[in-house]
């Protein structure tokens, strides 16, 4: 058979394979947005400073359980 080290290696590929294009993809949508809401200034501008503040305010594990909790409620509503 096949040694654990290979097996690792393999493993690990397809994981860093798949982080960074979730990466990627997190990068060029964000950045797109942030763009445009800064290139065209006005209340889109002071609506994302917002929307980033809330974001920020919460920690990362209670805002994964709130965004579990929609995604639970809205699948019920379907």
């Amino acid at each position: 058979g096949r040694d654990v080290l290979s097996r690792v290696i393999f493993g690990a590929r397809v994981s860093l394979i798949i982080s960074l294009a979730a990466v990627s993809i997190g990068t060029l949508v964000g950045g797109t947005i942030g763009m445009a809401v800064r290139y065209t200034r006005g209340p889109g501008d002071g609506g994302g400073r917002w929307a980033l503040n809330v974001l920020h305010a919460f920690p990362g594990p209670v805002l994964l359980l709130g965004l579990e909790w929609l995604i639970r409620k809205l699948s019920y509503l379907a």
